[in-house]
């Protein structure tokens, strides 16, 4: 059992203690947040966890990250606060010699994460960082069923049609569009490197925008998509270089999340709505409207439901976290989880 601790009680938080508490291989010591409310808010759901277990082995309530790092019997430290606080408490994880599970980004520069790396090294302490998008069923799936050719121009975009619950108004500063692109955009940029692992982020052109304008669809239409006919704020990402295109776009818009791919002349799109790819019928040569053509089931045959997935498939936390209990028994850094790490902080650094 290895014996670990949890810093940050925000929403993720309180979702990755839940698993925590029931995943094999861990026993949850500490939960630490700053704000001592969100325990008194929250503390029955932790004990409803423990109903079925020995009330001794529930996790101590602290305010202070400290007494997690002089514990000698914490072995993984747990970090779900806001980056910009990241690399400071990794850092002191890992000085103290516990192994670091830190939630996507990671941190908020390529030379944060780099000087994290290599102190993990140093201290032959395993950092992760979590890309929980790769263990969700929808991207296995897509990774099962395409075959990807080097000598063909790939084209993605990702349209993200929501920022969550608060979302993100036009009268934030920049530094909250950054923050966004690095919350959001990381799952898109941490799949483009999964499924192409020699792409390599120096040979990329990255251009990051961010503008209003109106939807170059009907009223109609939008009305029926759920979206507002009127400008929406929208971040765009755009990778370009000689054999690769990719986009990733960020609209305020409906509750739903689309992903389109071309890859040759097969063009898909996922949407999350119902699990479902579909294959864009028409052609696309005008990139400029490649995101309508993609929100547009119209535009769009249903060609493939994902298979039906066990609960433990769909269980992508849970997969996560079993790669990560894999590699701390094995005591091996994931390489691939290293190399999209470094590949998401090189894009993101060209957009700050």
């Amino acid at each position: 059992m290895i014996n670990c601790a949890l810093i940050g009680y925000g929403y993720w938080g309180q979702i990755l203690s839940q698993r925590l508490i029931t995943q094999d291989g861990f026993r949850l010591k500490y939960i630490c947040d700053l704000d001592y409310d969100k325990f008194l808010l929250k503390s029955l759901g932790v004990k409803d966890h423990f109903i079925f277990g020995d009330l001794r082995d529930q996790p101590i309530l602290i305010q202070n990250s400290k007494q997690i790092f002089a514990d000698p019997l914490i072995e993984v430290v747990f970090i779900a606060t806001p980056p910009k606080s990241h690399y400071q408490l990794a850092y002191q994880a890992l000085t103290n010699g516990k192994h670091v599970w830190l939630e996507k980004p990671g941190t908020t520069s390529l030379a944060e994460y780099m000087a994290l790396q290599n102190l993990a090294i140093k201290q032959s302490c395993l950092l992760y960082v979590d890309f929980i998008v790769l263990f969700e069923p929808w991207y296995r799936y897509l990774k099962s069923r395409s075959s990807f050719d080097k000598k063909q121009t790939l084209r993605v975009l990702s349209v993200r049609e929501t920022i969550g619950a608060q979302g993100l108004d036009q009268s934030k500063t920049e530094s909250d569009a950054i923050e966004l692109l690095y919350d959001l955009a990381v799952h898109d940029l941490s799949v483009l490197k999964s499924l192409f692992p020699r792409l390599d982020a120096k040979s990329i052109a990255v251009e990051y925008s961010r503008f209003s304008e109106h939807l170059a669809l009907p009223v109609n239409q939008m009305e029926q998509m759920g979206l507002e006919a009127q400008s929406q704020s929208r971040h765009v990402l755009n990778l370009d270089s000689c054999d690769f295109q990719a986009k990733v776009l960020i609209d305020r818009k409906a509750h739903r999340k689309v992903r389109y791919c071309q890859i040759g002349s097969s063009i898909y799109y996922l949407s999350n709505q119902d699990h479902c790819w579909y294959h864009v019928d028409q052609g696309i040569e005008d990139s400029e409207h490649i995101e309508d053509l993609a929100l547009s089931k119209q535009a769009a045959s249903k060609v493939q439901a994902i298979p039906q997935a066990s609960p433990q498939q769909i269980d992508s936390l849970g997969l996560a976290l079993l790669n990560f209990y894999d590699a701390l028994r094995g005591l091996r850094q994931v390489n691939d989880n290293v190399d999209i790490a470094k590949f998401v902080h090189q894009i993101l650094d060209q957009c700050s």
